[in-house]
């Protein structure tokens, strides 16, 4: 995972994120820490990627993926 901006550069690798939640079809949660998480909008997601397989490398990737209604 890649953060661009005007001023910096980060890359984050999923599996040393502390957990994902995945809310729905509305929102993904990647938390980094307890404080601190990247939201990212579903369907902005599978505009680009097929849902089922994104979710499927998420469960391989990261030890807690915790699913939300």
């Amino acid at each position: 995972m890649f953060e661009i901006t005007a001023v910096s550069h980060t890359e984050q690798n999923y599996a040393a994120m502390e957990r994902i939640c995945i809310v729905g079809d509305s929102y993904i949660l990647f938390y980094r820490t307890i404080l601190s998480a990247y939201i990212f909008p579903i369907p902005q997601i599978t505009a680009q990627l097929n849902k089922e397989e994104f979710l499927n490398f998420l469960s391989q990737k990261c030890s807690t993926v915790e699913y939300y209604k």
